[in-house]
């Protein structure tokens, strides 16, 4: 959890010279997109479910924000500088919220984000790691590439502490598995964007 935090620090390498009006408006590229759209998270009803111990429960929760988190800001940049990366980026991150979701339910656990609207987290430090996130991501299309880029690399390394939290094989296993390879897929299509509006 404090090495997301630690991301607040380190966005101010984002904050470089903007871009023209064409840069912002421009598609990410093909490939990228179509890694995106195979970034799917099913739920195998046949991987074995598993007794929680509390960190398990815990990460869970902290998950199913931090996803959340990841789809929102991309919702709000996506908006501001019209590139698909960031929507079709969002479409996925949703869809690893909607997995992280599953489990919460199988598990009979309380849904942290229930009732909470876009932009709105029940943790407080993932809701000052969201108001710093959108408005550095505002600030230029490269600061907003920056953005995706640390959420990605951020997310990839918050998984692998919960995945050896959890027995492999297991349904958390095979979810967080599944998140994993999506955001390594993001990560990819961040940098590519990254490249694109130096």
């Amino acid at each position: 959890m404090k090495k997301t935090l630690a991301l607040s620090g380190i966005l101010a390498l984002a904050m470089l010279a903007g871009c023209s009006a064409d840069q912002a408006t421009s598609p990410a590229p093909t490939e990228a997109t179509e890694a995106l759209k195979a970034a799917v998270v099913p739920l195998d009803p046949t991987a074995t479910a598993i007794v929680l111990a509390p960190e398990v429960a815990e990460g869970l929760a902290f998950m199913r924000e931090e996803e959340k988190l990841a789809r929102d800001v991309y919702q709000v940049l996506g908006r501001k500088w019209n590139v698909r990366t960031f929507s079709s980026i969002m479409e996925s991150e949703q869809r690893h919220t909607d997995a992280i979701k599953v489990l919460l339910d199988r598990y009979g656990l309380p849904d942290p984000s229930a009732g909470l609207g876009a932009g709105q987290f029940a943790n407080t430090e993932l809701q000052a790691l969201y108001d710093a996130l959108v408005a550095d991501g505002l600030v230029s299309l490269r600061a907003a590439a920056q953005v995706g880029k640390l959420i990605e690399v951020t997310d990839i390394a918050d998984i692998d502490t919960r995945l050896a939290q959890v027995p492999a094989g297991s349904d958390i296993a095979v979810v967080y598995g599944n998140l994993r390879l999506g955001s390594e897929s993001h990560l990819a299509a961040f940098t590519t964007l990254l490249q694109r509006v130096r």
